[in-house]
């Protein structure tokens, strides 16, 4: 009995064969079972048992490690596809079973049935891409192989329905930044951060060109000055120049704000890094660029002064 709910209502929505050639066609309205996504403009029906946890955007089974995951962002459909069979498909160990063609809510979109194998453990995930031009949407979901849910998670995937109004992308809890006028767009929030960037997507060009990012840490250390340099030089495999490092306050916290250059991973690269400490954790900003760095700087400095604390 626990998964006639979200079958009972995946079974309301249209679904119909497309003579085009497009795959199955999928029309979904938002219904009594939907669920909003939080920090998105996603809603689903998730199977029973499914909750939404704190600092992950999707849905994850109370009773085992089964999740369903959720990630919005600016860029095409078709780039996102093309770039998931050129680059994904060959993680070690990742099989692709099936690969299906759909219309989901008038826009194009591909279900994949995937097996990863990770150490002597096999698990099956299923991935659903869409979107148009513009947006585009990735919904993941991972279980133990032959896992009896795996059809109803499948089901509540392509429940998906959405409201075309873009929601922004809560802060992480505790405090908030304005980036109105740094000319960078919202790329993703992963757990308790954002990422901001100047095209709006989240690849690692785009990441290392002209980012910012912000979120939180716990358990900061007594020797704040070192932990701030020790951060600063995780942003990079290679040596740092630091061209800066000063003690600041923002929003009544003291910090440390690190400036920095390397001369790897996308050229002649600028880091920026602030850390703010409040009691046991601390908050962290960092910035990324690889053209323009007096300008970006000062960016990154305006960003950084706007922080509030809820």
């Amino acid at each position: 009995m626990r998964f006639i709910f979200p079958v009972l209502i995946f079974m309301c929505y249209a679904v119909s064969g497309n003579a085009q050639g497009k795959g199955m066609e999928i029309n979904n309205k938002m219904g009594l079972g939907h669920i909003r996504v939080e920090s998105s403009k996603v809603y689903m029906v998730p199977p029973a048992g499914y909750e939404q946890v704190i600092g992950s955007i999707g849905f994850k089974d109370s009773r085992s490690d089964n999740s369903i995951i959720v990630r919005e962002a600016v860029g095409s459909y078709k780039s996102l596809l093309e770039s998931f069979l050129k680059e994904n498909l060959k993680i070690n160990g990742l099989k692709m079973l099936g690969q299906e063609k759909l219309t989901l809510n008038n826009e194009e979109a591909t279900f994949f049935t995937l097996m990863q194998k990770v150490g002597p453990k096999t698990f099956g995930k299923y991935l659903l891409l869409f979107g148009d031009d513009e947006y585009n949407v990735m919904i993941s979901a991972v279980f133990p192989e032959g896992s009896a849910e795996a059809d109803a998670i499948k089901q509540a995937m392509l429940s998906v329905a959405y409201k075309e109004e873009r929601v922004d992308a809560p802060m992480p809890v505790g405090f908030s930044i304005d980036f109105s006028g740094s000319g960078l767009k919202f790329a993703r929030r992963i757990s308790d951060a954002v990422m901001y960037t100047a095209d709006g997507s989240s690849s690692n060009k785009s990441l290392t060109k002209n980012s910012f990012f912000a979120g939180s840490g716990k358990e900061a250390p007594a020797d704040r000055a070192a932990f701030s340099l020790e951060r600063m030089q995780k942003q990079t495999k290679s040596q740092l120049t630091i061209t800066e490092n000063k003690p600041v306050q923002i929003a009544g916290l003291p910090g440390y704000e690190i400036s920095a250059t390397t001369t790897a991973e996308g050229g002649n690269r600028m880091l920026y890094q602030v850390l703010l400490f409040r009691e046991n954790m601390y908050y962290i900003l960092l910035g990324s660029a690889t053209e323009n760095h007096s300008e970006r700087l000062q960016t990154f400095r305006k960003i950084a002064a706007t922080v509030k604390l809820d």
